[in-house]
């Protein structure tokens, strides 16, 4: 039986996670990036900003770190649950949120 590969019909979506050096939490942060990352959702863009690296914007939103933004939206100050993180990043986007 054949099959076809069926695009990506997902809503691209870009998740932005701000840490620090020193920051309670952020390497928890820089893990699950990396967990999201190994889902391989081709709809989703995950980057890291580092509000250390000279060049890193801080939007005002961003008070406090690590902050999640989805699509510029805060949808976490501190670390979200993974499993919520993965409903949210896999069925969000069908809804075109």
């Amino acid at each position: 039986m054949e099959t076809a590969t069926m695009p990506c019909t997902l809503t691209h979506r870009s998740l932005d996670i701000y840490t620090a050096e020193a920051c309670f939490g952020c390497d928890r942060a820089r893990e699950l990036a990396a967990q999201v990352r190994g889902w391989r959702l081709p709809h989703v863009t995950v980057t890291l900003r580092d509000l250390g690296d000279p060049g890193t914007d801080r939007p005002d939103r961003v008070f406090a770190v690590p902050t999640y933004l989805l699509d510029g939206r805060v949808i976490s100050l501190g670390n979200p649950d993974v499993s919520w993180l993965y409903q949210l990043l896999t069925s969000e986007a069908e809804d075109g949120a």
